[in-house]
């Protein structure tokens, strides 16, 4: 999985290839993990964070 942007502890990657809607994966330390998914309705952008199973303390 790429890294495409990493800000002190907080490291953000994608998978090439997966599923909609386009979201990107967010890693602080080793244990806690989101996600993050990119919304488009015309020329609005929501973005949606949504907890990632078994990788949250």
């Amino acid at each position: 999985m790429p890294k495409i942007f990493q800000y002190l502890n907080y490291v953000v990657r994608f998978y090439s290839n997966d599923h909609l809607p386009i979201h990107v994966h967010v890693q602080f330390g080793k244990e806690q993990e989101c996600k993050v998914d990119f919304l488009f309705d015309g020329n609005e952008l929501t973005l949606l964070f949504k907890k990632v199973k078994g990788r949250d303390r």
